[in-house]
């Protein structure tokens, strides 16, 4: 048995997850804050990857031939993964927009904190 394939193909994995994952984290809430350090976002981008790989080894495409086809295939999974934080970024700033209207509609937005997640005052 040969290794070299086994271990492209498992660093390929690890790579394509890691990079949907690592620009996800990247912007998602909580994680991609900006009191969050960078190195805290990457090892825990790491590590999610890490423990995802062996049980999508199966389910990825083929190692590209070309550099293209790999560039393509990389930006596609970036594009993927900030779309995926993104969308839970505008859920979260929804749901505070939805909070603060009905606090102000119910009359208890007189007490209010600063907010990090969203860099402004929110109610308490």
């Amino acid at each position: 048995m040969q290794l070299e394939p086994f271990l492209v193909t498992q660093i390929f994995t690890f790579m394509v997850i890691f990079t949907r994952v690592g620009s996800g984290i990247m912007i998602m809430p909580g994680i991609g804050e900006n009191y969050v350090s960078p190195r805290f976002r990457l090892t825990f981008a790491l590590m999610v990857s890490l423990a995802m790989t062996p049980a999508l080894v199966g389910y990825m495409p083929p190692v590209p031939d070309s550099p293209l086809a790999l560039t393509a295939l990389f930006a596609s999974e970036i594009i993927i993964g900030l779309f995926v934080g993104f969308m839970a970024r505008f859920m979260v700033a929804v749901m505070h927009t939805l909070g603060m209207v009905i606090s102000y509609q119910s009359s208890l937005a007189s007490a209010t904190m600063f907010d990090t997640t969203q860099a402004g005052q929110g109610s308490t």
